[in-house]
């Protein structure tokens, strides 16, 4: 049988494991690569302090090439 921490640790890491992450929870360090569609910034977490690569795409550049799909794979192989 598992003790109270160890199920209140388990109940943590599964509400965490569910939670949105946004552009909010992280802070943008510098510009790694840049591109015709946007850029990849260096980011650290904000909670966990990792660092991360982040994709910033121009939307409005994309609808106009009609690259809409071609994003929406990459987004789903990411």
């Amino acid at each position: 049988m598992k003790s109270t921490p160890e199920v209140l640790e388990e109940v943590v890491n599964k509400q965490n494991a569910k939670k949105k992450v946004s552009k909010n929870d992280f802070c943008m360090l510098k510009v790694i690569g840049a591109g015709t569609w946007g850029k990849v910034m260096l980011v650290r977490h904000n909670e966990s302090q990792k660092l991360f690569a982040m994709k910033v795409i121009k939307r409005a550049k994309i609808t106009t090439q009609k690259q809409v799909e071609h994003t929406k794979t990459e987004l789903r192989i990411l």
